[in-house]
């Protein structure tokens, strides 16, 4: 199971994975994010949580994701995703993702195994008023987990 949701106040999109997730899931996951506007036009960056979800894929599979990289620079290019995964196969891939997420997209990619490093990474927060976004107050103020259970994200 998959769901997203849109954070018009932080700027991201931010996708949760439950069970078991194929090279379909991901696929179909991608070509919602390159229509939405937000995403594409808007500079939103993207947290994918697999916290709760296992990737069943083959490493050869990763090659259609290098295509599409390729062939979406132009769209992707210097934007950056989160991934939270706790799974080891996951975060393995999601390893590899991001080298090729780099080198072929110009987009950067971090994995982590908790929300709370993935929020502060993506949002550039150092828990000091000298970050650069102004909704820093979220994580200096340590409401990390209130403003995701506001946010319906814990679910």
């Amino acid at each position: 199971m998959t769901k997203y949701d849109i954070n018009t106040e932080l700027k991201l999109v931010i996708h949760k994975y439950k069970g078991d997730v194929t090279a379909h899931h991901l696929k179909n996951a991608w070509l919602t994010f390159m229509h939405l506007k937000s995403f594409t036009v808007e500079g939103y960056n993207l947290i994918s949580d697999y916290s709760e979800g296992k990737f069943r894929m083959h490493l050869n599979e990763l090659n259609v994701a290098r295509a599409f990289l390729k062939g979406h620079r132009y769209m992707l290019q210097g934007k950056k995703e989160a991934i939270i995964s706790k799974d080891p196969y996951t975060t393995a891939i999601g390893s590899l993702f991001e080298q090729y997420a780099l080198e072929d997209a110009g987009m950067i990619v971090k994995v982590f195994n908790t929300k709370d490093a993935a929020f502060r990474w993506i949002m550039h927060c150092k828990y000091s008023c000298g970050c650069y976004q102004k909704n820093c107050k979220i994580l200096t103020e340590k409401r990390y987990e209130e403003f995701m259970e506001r946010n319906d994200y814990n679910r």
